[in-house]
């Protein structure tokens, strides 16, 4: 089963290589060598497909003539279509390990940014769009929510980077209960609206990574366990939009709305 992921269109990008190729440069992803290996396989795989097609028609053919042939020219036409079967498995054998690459090489290639898009590589380059409402200023010194967490016992960082590492933290008295009243408000309002609510794996296979474009580029930032080739998520959003992968739904059936 292939979960397929924000990938762009074969098609396209065969029509505008040289658009996605500086889309590439303006995203700061480089991908001259991807697309022009994709356009070389791609016509590799036509080429294999296209004669696949010519044989299974000469298969076909030969099929409804054999009952019509008797002795040594039926079994001559037999032995040639026996023929046919090995070179159709043979542009079939070709045919697999092409597919995946491209495949692969596709996924690394990055969608199209709209024109109005600024170009930039590190925060440093981000444009202001707008700015909506006031700053308030305050007559008293300012505390971050780390700081306060600690000095009213919600939040303890020490002890959890003692179990845990660094940048850990343990929510405390209110602090716990105030994460799960949160979470419980959201599902109630969700709930509400139609939502069904739904715990999901903490574990995910390789796929559903792929599907939800975390993966490939992203697995030095997940966790991995790699003797079951399971990922540790970092949202439900990896299990829950795959949830229904490799379906077919009703369109009568939508939306399907989950919250997890």
């Amino acid at each position: 089963m292939i979960f397929l992921g924000s990938m762009l269109n074969l098609k396209a990008l065969r029509e505008n290589p040289d658009l996605v190729k500086a889309a590439g440069r303006k995203k700061h992803i480089p991908c001259e060598e991807s697309v022009d290996r994709i356009l070389s396989l791609d016509d590799q795989r036509k080429k294999l497909v296209f004669k696949s097609e010519e044989l299974r028609a000469d298969q076909k053919k030969a099929g409804k003539e054999i009952a019509t042939l008797e002795g040594e020219e039926k079994q001559a036409r037999i032995v040639e279509m026996g023929e046919i079967a090995e070179r159709i498995k043979g542009y079939e054998k070709e045919l697999g390990p092409l597919e995946h690459e491209l495949h692969e090489l596709m996924l690394l290639v990055p969608n199209i940014p709209a024109e109005e898009v600024p170009d930039g590589e590190t925060d440093e380059d981000n444009v202001l769009v707008r700015e909506w409402g006031e700053i308030p200023q305050f007559d008293f010194p300012l505390k971050d929510h780390l700081e306060l967490g600690e000095e009213l016992d919600l939040i303890d960082m020490k002890r959890a980077a003692k179990l845990a590492g660094s940048r850990s933290y343990m929510l405390k008295n209110e602090g716990a209960l105030l994460e799960l009243a949160v979470l419980q408000f959201t599902l109630n309002h969700l709930v509400e609206k139609g939502f069904s609510p739904m715990l999901v794996p903490t574990l995910v296979r390789r796929e559903p990574m792929v599907g939800t474009a975390y993966f490939p580029g992203g697995e030095e930032q997940a966790y991995a366990c790699e003797k079951d080739g399971k990922y540790l998520i970092g949202t439900s959003e990896v299990p829950v939009t795959a949830y229904h992968s490799g379906e077919i739904l009703d369109e009568a059936d939508l939306p399907r709305l989950y919250a997890g």
